[in-house]
């Protein structure tokens, strides 16, 4: 219960200086009769009421911050002093041989500023779009680079499923050569295939001539 009221502080203060900011209107209101206000409102309209309703904005203000600070303290010192994490469980590593897309675990993450457990871990997944660029593992000799970075890096890259659709645009004419060849062992019409093959590779022809 404690919680809950400490983390909606941000609407418990803005209640209480309501209530409070009202309470000050009615018990001490602006002091027009004041001969030195009444001289002001004569010779500078402007400065009076500038004045009154600046007088009245901090009624309200003023409480605001207040409390803002006393429960602000509290949540700090008093909630979160005392609070003990729980680490919890990182979800099941993925598989790489069970994986769709490309992709790289590379740690944990968890608090972001604090050596400490975090209540909800997740695996540091680089995607297939950050592989394309380098990766640098910088550490002492004999610190372990290649058994804890370099080796399990490569195993999960090596480890992909190879049944991937592959991309159209590295899909290539090799392919169908291959099959070709493939038809071809053992077939007495081979050379006529292996030439037709060789008529359809591209040439290039260089023609030297002497400068005039």
């Amino acid at each position: 219960m404690i919680q809950r009221i400490l983390h909606a502080r941000h609407f418990l203060t803005c209640l209480l200086s309501a209530a409070t900011g009202m309470a000050l209107y009615f018990r001490a209101p602006f002091p027009e009769d004041n001969i030195f206000l009444r001289v002001m409102a004569i010779r500078s309209a402007s400065a009076f009421l500038f004045l009154k309703y600046s007088y009245t904005l901090f009624l309200y203000t003023t409480p605001y911050l207040v409390y803002s600070i006393l429960l602000s303290g509290v949540y700090i010192f008093a909630l979160k002093a005392g609070r003990k994490i729980r680490a919890g469980k990182l979800p099941l590593y993925p598989d790489p041989r069970k994986r769709t897309e490309l992709s790289l675990v590379v740690g944990e993450v968890h608090h972001p500023r604090k050596q400490v457990p975090s209540e909800t871990p997740r695996w540091l997944v680089i995607p297939e779009r950050g592989l394309f660029t380098g990766i640098a593992i910088v550490g002492a000799v004999g610190s372990g680079k290649t058994a804890s970075c370099m080796y399990p890096f490569a195993e999960q890259i090596l480890g992909v499923s190879r049944r991937r659709p592959r991309p159209a645009h590295r899909r290539t004419h090799f392919g169908s050569e291959r099959r070709l060849l493939r038809e071809s062992a053992g077939n007495p019409r081979a050379p006529r295939t292996r030439r037709r093959l060789r008529r359809n590779q591209p040439r290039i022809r260089v023609s030297l001539q002497p400068p005039s």
